[in-house]
């Protein structure tokens, strides 16, 4: 790992202090938007802000099906349906810790 760390060091012209430090900081934001992400998801089950498994795979073949015909965002259906597959894993995640 630290020779990893020294290579980038060495691409940037930085210390290996501050390329960990870089990795450091990236890492603890994404677990704490993580956190906050499935905390959020656990209040709205509780709330009983859900949806049901059959809507939620209507939603995406739809949205499938609209990226294949062409989206009017302009982007190319294989961004859109991973765009799409992002936004609703927390979803997946939160059936899995409920159940």
């Amino acid at each position: 790992m630290l020779g990893r760390a020294d290579r980038i060091a060495k691409a940037l012209s930085r210390s290996r202090n501050w390329v960990i430090q870089q990795a450091v900081d990236r890492y603890l934001d994404n677990e704490e938007w993580f956190v906050q992400q499935v905390t959020a998801g656990l209040e709205d089950v509780k709330r009983g802000k859900t949806i049901p498994h059959d809507g939620v795979m209507a939603e995406i073949r739809e949205k499938i099906a609209k990226a294949q015909r062409g989206s009017s965002s302009g982007q190319p259906w294989r961004e859109t349906i991973f765009s799409l597959f992002l936004t609703r894993i927390c979803v997946v995640l939160l059936c899995a810790l409920v159940w």
